[in-house]
């Protein structure tokens, strides 16, 4: 089975796992990406409010192509009639491009499958979900298959009237391994990254690696530590943002030796940075998915996740690997804390974590993606048998 990716750009997510399918599983696949001015390695990104880099090659290991700015249409029709694709997986419907493949993939009769990560707790008014309804009614019928990241999306798609036999869970991937390797690190180098981070060498260190920016709301983590009595514990924030200055200020005025700020680290150091922490916070206002949960998992840590992180509504087991509070509640945050706390090093926590994250390995992806293109061969050609 031949398997397509339409994407905009690659992504450090994304591309270990089509290395990983092309080298590993041998399998067939083709990414087409949309945007030929996103293939860098570095890229800005504008919550962070700066230029950050991947640290690696996100085009090595496997075929793609780069769909010319000009006469796309033709393009994608030849490639799609002539690529012996199985299924292609169109990644959302925002810019033409993706449109614009979808129904060049009708044409040619290759199966497609919509990949959202749109989750059911999304505010919007109810004009504009009655109106995004009225459009799913077109792509029940336009799309053969849907791909939702996770639990939460597969309840939006349920609510536009997808069918559940029409949906397969297709998560964001994680280099899991990756994680687990890197963040398994020795007592005296543990206590050297420790130095190396500004860390104290000894008590629990809870990390969250998050944007300064109101959506991931780093100011409800920050209050809420520095409200409560935590002796011997440290909040390790690592990341950058526009509210960066603001919330060091707040830090050296409210509970100056508690909170260390580490600054941006680049995507290589990550799992280290987990190994060396003890427990993971992910307190996002609205974050559909969010793989620093899988991230932070993979890497043995529990988690505390707000209502708003759909990635912990499917990962984080309550009171077993993490915790989930209701987002913007600060003194939920707070007093969910030394829960977190005691869940460290739990047996229970690293095994539930290992049932959890079974879902998004990366042979149970590709399988779940080969049983999708031959369901909708085989329901292709019911069809054609019965006209």
């Amino acid at each position: 089975m031949k398997i397509g990716f339409l994407l905009r750009n690659p992504t450090q997510f994304d591309t270990p796992f089509f290395r990983y399918v092309r080298t590993r599983l041998r399998g067939e696949l083709k990414v087409i990406y949309t945007r030929g001015d996103q293939l860098a390695d570095r890229v800005f990104d504008a919550e962070l409010g700066r230029e950050i880099s991947w640290g690696m090659d996100l085009l090595e290991g496997y075929p793609y192509s780069v769909l010319p700015s000009r006469k796309r249409a033709s393009w994608l029709l030849h490639e799609l009639r002539g690529g012996c694709y199985d299924l292609l997986v169109v990644n959302g419907y925002s810019e033409p491009a993706l449109i614009a493949a979808t129904f060049a993939a009708k044409l040619t009769s290759v199966p497609v499958a919509l990949r959202l990560d749109t989750p059911s707790f999304r505010r919007e008014r109810p004009a504009k979900r009655a109106i995004r309804r009225l459009f799913y009614t077109t792509f029940r019928r336009v799309f053969d298959h849907f791909l939702p990241v996770g639990s939460s999306s597969a309840e939006f798609l349920e609510g536009m009237g997808v069918a559940r036999e029409q949906m397969s869970l297709f998560p964001y991937t994680v280099d899991l391994d990756h994680f687990r390797r890197g963040s398994t690190i020795s007592a005296p180098s543990r206590r050297d990254l420790r130095r190396k981070y500004g860390l104290p060498e000894a008590g629990p260190v809870v990390v969250a690696v998050t944007k300064f920016h109101p959506r991931e709301s780093p100011w409800d983590l920050l209050r809420a530590y520095c409200a409560m009595d935590s002796p011997g514990a440290c909040l390790w924030l690592v990341g950058d943002g526009p509210e960066r200055a603001a919330l060091e200020e707040y830090a050296r005025r409210r509970c100056p030796s508690g909170v260390v700020f580490g600054g941006y680290v680049p995507y290589p150091e990550l799992p280290a940075m987990y190994g060396v922490a003890d427990a993971f916070v992910h307190p996002a206002r609205y974050e559909p998915w969010g793989v620093s949960v899988q991230e932070a998992l993979a890497s043995g840590l529990p988690v505390l996740a707000s209502s708003m992180v759909g990635a912990a509504r499917d990962f984080v087991t309550a009171g077993k690997n993490g915790l989930i509070y209701r987002a913007g509640n600060s003194e939920e945050l707070g007093l969910k804390f030394p829960e977190l706390l005691s869940l460290i090093s739990s047996a229970e926590a690293r095994k539930t974590t290992e049932e959890n994250l079974a879902k998004c390995e990366y042979l149970r992806i590709w399988t779940t993606l080969t049983d999708v293109a031959r369901g909708c061969s085989a329901h292709d050609h019911t069809t054609l048998s019965r006209t």
